[in-house]
Order: structure tokens, then sequence, then C-alpha cells
């Protein structure tokens, strides 16, 4: 499953504008520092600077392991096999109801006496037990 891994030339690629904001910061810190106080005028800046680039390598590499599991994902598999929803799309499964002018009407159950109903666009179908009133 090396393909649902993430490798260090994905990371690096999705990293490179922000370590190019992290070498601006720190060289501008440098630069700033009065002379004779280089450490103390750029510790916590860089610091700081380091903190959110940690963040946002930690954030990406999340987001890039979690893309290639979401593509390898039988759901996601699943989802674009499914046929997309229609306008008056009647897939045969439901023979308790039917769509009449655009409006999907449900037929009438006789639960207590276990016979044929006819629904309201001709179906028919054979109710569950009698008086259970869970057909």
């Amino acid at each position: 499953m090396e393909d649902q891994q993430v490798s260090v030339e994905e990371l690096k690629r999705a990293m490179a504008a922000d370590f190019e904001v992290l070498a601006e910061q720190v060289a501008a810190a440098m630069n700033a520092a009065q002379d004779g106080r280089i450490i103390a005028d750029t510790e916590e800046l860089v610091r700081e600077a380091n903190g959110v680039f940690r963040e946002r390598l930690y954030e990406k590499a999340i987001r890039l392991l979690q893309n290639k599991q979401e593509a390898f994902s039988p759901s996601a598999r699943r989802a674009q096999e499914q046929r997309p929803a229609a306008d008056n799309a009647s897939d045969g499964e439901r023979a308790s109801a039917c769509v009449q002018d655009g409006l999907l009407v449900a037929a009438e159950r006789d639960v207590h006496s276990g016979r044929s109903v006819a629904g309201p666009c001709g179906a028919s179908f054979q109710s569950g037990r009698s008086g259970d009133g869970l057909s």
C-alpha cells in the first residue's frame, strides 16, 4: 500500500512556499538584530516562525495522507459508481410508491389482512405478517 504513503518529494513540493516564508522571516530577524544581541533579538522571532512552519508541515502532511486514503477508500469508489439522481428517475425498487406529477406518492397498506393492496400507480404488493403494524 505504498500508494497510500506520503513521500518526501510530495512534502517538499507542498511546503516550498512555506519554507520560503520561513527563510525570509529568519533572515529578517537576523538582519534586524543589534550588534552583540543576535541571540537575544532573534531567538523568540525564529522560534515563533519555526513553530508556524512546523504546524503547517504537519497539517499538510495529514491532508496529503488523508487525500490518498480517501482516494483508495472503497466507499469513495462506490460513490463514483453510483448513478446520479435525476429528475423523476425511478429505479423500480419502490413497489409501494410511484411518481405522479413529479411527486412521490405512497401506496396504502393493509397491514391487518395480509392481502395484496394496489398502489396509486397500479403497483401491488403483499403485506407482511398481519397485525404487526410494521409491514
